[in-house]
């Protein structure tokens, strides 16, 4: 576009038409408005494209946008953003139920959207002014408990929310920098590290409102700050963009997913699978043995945290029924795996699709008498969360058992799932994610809980690796 074409654009929405003009109705009615508006047709005066004239503009621009340029994001950060044709889709793309709160809601109409495509457990609903509100509409939800209504400030009502409760958050508010920072910077704190959150209007400037819109600065800012990146782009028609963000290691995690696939593809076939249960029918694992319950029941329940298609833990001890769940992402991938061998399966053990991060949305709390994990953890997004959910569905007296390969992240330099690093510092547990943050995990843990641990060294290939052996007492 030529410097008078954007001059006259400029002119004629900053300052000559007032935002209570054109913006009583929605931004689907007010392209009408906009085209009536006489103001649009005032004549701005031709000005010469030289490099003085085309200088001057530019320098305009920095100075009009400078209190809500938005930081430049790095590349990484948008390597895995997909583009779509508008903010509709973007719901298409997401899991469907779970807890989503929408900031901002107006006749509810992206509301509507929600409940239709990603069907939320519950959605929360936050605005200061419900006068414009389809309160008919949502009536028979709200009345049974699907839609609940909030109506105050914004970000004061979302940091009453319990942080990591939401799936999903629509930030839809106040588009100033300083409304937009508000609302994000809490969303950030309260939306789950799985989860997701859409900036709507991802724009510097509202052509039909004639202001400066904050929201890119503010997302931004908190994907810099705080660790997400840009995972969908929803386009609008006059550039009222909707980005969502997620948290940049549960993407990391998530891409590293089919890299596990592709190992067990790999290395497990009919044969392998068929001696592995000829040799099924074998004692617990002393470790395990070691830390049953006195009082254990006539059946052992064990929870096996990141099992893979095939779990080690054993399936006999004395006279008791061994029960074994395995827990994996991507158990349904694994039992289509294990169906192609056309082979019978221990009918004692079952496998449900979950993370170890969503393991008290999955168990109720003492649910098992032991809770094992083999190197599984140094590949979940947050071990710190996953160990206290594993702590919580283990029984009174049961122990949770984990063992990791020491820095196997750091010596895979990162690769695939591996993005965590378990290691013995000054004789303590101690957790390095990929950005080198540091956990000491007895201070991580309920101070009740006893926790010990042994090593041991074993050949993986040509390399002599030294593995841990966590062992958590509860009382």
């Amino acid at each position: 576009m030529r410097i008078n074409s954007i001059q006259k654009f400029i002119d004629k929405v900053r300052g000559k038409r007032a935002k209570e003009q054109i913006c009583n109705e929605t931004k689907d009615s007010c392209e009408d408005t906009c085209q009536n508006n006489p103001a649009l047709d005032q004549e701005v005066p031709e000005q010469e494209n030289t490099a003085e004239n085309i200088a001057k503009f530019t320098a305009g621009g920095e100075d009009y946008f400078s209190d809500v340029a938005p930081e430049e994001l790095s590349s990484e950060m948008l390597v895995n953003c997909k583009i779509l044709p508008n903010r509709e889709k973007i719901l298409d793309e997401l899991p469907k139920g779970g807890v989503v709160v929408e900031v901002g809601t107006q006749t509810g109409y992206f509301a509507k959207k929600i409940l239709e495509v990603v069907k939320p457990k519950i959605l929360h609903i936050i605005d200061i002014d419900y006068t414009p509100f389809d309160k008919e509409y949502f009536a028979p939800f709200v009345e049974r408990g699907q839609v609940v209504l909030h109506q105050g400030d914004s970000a004061t009502l979302l940091s009453e929310f319990s942080d990591k409760f939401f799936d999903m958050i629509y930030v839809d508010g106040d588009h100033s920098y300083t409304g937009a920072k508000r609302d994000i910077s809490q969303a950030v704190k309260k939306v789950k590290d799985n989860g997701i959150i859409i900036c709507n209007d991802y724009t510097v400037f509202s052509p039909l409102e004639g202001v400066k819109y904050g929201v890119p600065r503010a997302a931004n800012e908190a994907m810099i700050e705080d660790g997400f990146e840009a995972a969908y782009l929803g386009l609008h028609k006059w550039g009222y963009h909707d980005l969502a963000i997620k948290k940049k290691h549960f993407v990391i995690w998530q891409n590293g997913l089919s890299n596990e696939l592709s190992f067990w593809n790999k290395v497990l076939n009919k044969e392998i699978y068929e001696k592995y249960l000829e040799n099924i029918p074998y004692q617990l694992q002393p470790k395990i043995v070691k830390n049953l319950s006195k009082n254990v029941n006539e059946e052992i329940s064990i929870l096996d945290v990141g099992s893979g298609p095939i779990t080690k833990v054993g399936s006999k001890y004395k006279n008791h029924l061994v029960s074994i769940t395995m827990l994996d992402p991507l158990a349904e991938k694994y039992t289509k795996l294990l169906d192609s061998f056309n082979v019978q399966r221990n009918v004692n053990n079952k496998i449900i699709k979950g993370t170890a991060e969503e393991i008290n949305s999955i168990f109720p709390d003492e649910e098992f008498d032991i809770v094992y994990s083999l190197n599984a953890l140094d590949h979940s997004y947050d071990p710190i969360l996953s160990i206290n959910n594993m702590v919580n569905v283990c029984k009174a007296s049961g122990a949770i058992i984990i063992t990791v390969v020491e820095n196997e992240a750091s010596f895979l330099h990162y690769d695939g799932l591996h993005q965590w690093d378990f290691t013995i510092e000054d004789d303590q547990i101690v957790l390095y994610s990929n950005t080198r943050k540091r956990f000491v995990l007895d201070e991580e843990l309920d101070k009740q809980l006893s926790i010990s641990y042994d090593t041991y060294n074993e050949m993986i290939g040509e390399f002599s690796r030294r593995f841990i052996n966590i062992t958590i007492n509860k009382p």
